[in-house]
């Protein structure tokens, strides 16, 4: 009789093992995803784990995660002792970023963790991610790891087309209508992207850094999405500057772009010194053509 039970317990540890030594898994991650993590959940395409059980035992496992640098480098990886926990079941089932990459489970250090936490993304940089099935008892591994290379693209801010560098626009039709053209935020996400429109009058003395950093903007419009913004001045250009001789002259403006990504109102970084998501910004003229 205990040699009956002890040759039962002894096959359904056989089954279970060899039910764990099927399963396998499968990882699908974009090459290029969103910088911000938040946005991995609402883009389902950009991490997607398959996990194929054979097993006619249930049994539970973790999902451990890491991301590493191209050196092997661990910078984010599932604090296990907290995450979920999952039944392994015959068939597939599918898992997205919500259960591979877990924020409210995931530990970053440095560099990586100041980013997340300041910005809610990662540095601009190449990175490897690898997934794996873990036991619930020790951590060990029930099913091989696997690994995709992904790249973090340093946005390209957008490129002032119109006003160009040092236009001059006829005066009378200035204080009608200005027409402000850019390129779009380079590589090009699916969030809401909010373009800031700002324009400064230099005054006299002023070299144009000084207006930008330090002058009131006599324009500062959100643009959602679209890259042209087309100004009624309605009175602000109305009265061009004249010097101590009541010479009239041009009147110096200088504009630029300030580049938003919506889901958490932070200006992109580009890598600048600035770190204020600003566009190159572009000196332009209201008053007559000179000749």
């Amino acid at each position: 009789m205990k040699k009956s039970i002890l040759f039962h317990i002894a096959l359904l540890l056989l089954i279970a093992a060899n039910g764990l030594a099927q399963t396998s898994t499968n990882l699908i991650v974009s090459p290029t995803p969103a910088s911000s993590l938040s946005l991995w959940s609402l883009q389902k395409q950009t991490v997607v784990y398959l996990v194929t059980g054979n097993s006619a035992i249930q049994s539970e496992y973790k999902i451990k995660t890491e991301i590493q640098l191209t050196d092997g480098t661990v910078v984010g990886k599932t604090d296990l002792t907290r995450s979920r926990v999952y039944i392994l079941k015959s068939g597939n089932t599918i898992y997205y970023a919500d259960d591979v990459v877990p924020l409210d489970y995931m530990i970053f250090t440095g560099k990586y963790r100041v980013s997340l936490n300041t910005s809610g993304k990662l540095p601009s940089e190449t990175y490897q991610i690898c997934v794996s099935l873990v036991n619930t008892q020790d951590f060990a591994p029930i099913a091989p790891s696997k690994c995709k290379v992904f790249t973090i693209a340093t946005p390209q801010l957008p490129v002032l087309i119109r006003p160009f560098k040092d236009q001059v626009l006829n005066e009378t039709e200035a204080q009608s209508v200005i027409t402000f053209k850019w390129t779009p935020l380079a590589p090009i996400t699916q969030s809401i992207i909010t373009y800031k429109v700002l324009v400064f009058e230099v005054l006299q003395g002023q070299t144009p850094m000084q207006a930008l950093r330090s002058n009131m903007p006599i324009l500062d419009q959100d643009v959602r999405s679209v890259t042209q913004y087309v100004w009624n001045p309605q009175g602000i250009l109305n009265q061009n500057p004249a010097d101590e001789n009541g010479v009239v002259h041009q009147k110096k403006l200088i504009w630029t772009i300030q580049t938003y990504d919506n889901q958490n109102e932070q200006p992109f970084l580009d890598g600048g010194l600035t770190r204020d998501g600003l566009s190159e910004p572009v000196v332009f003229y209201v008053g007559t053509l000179k000749k």
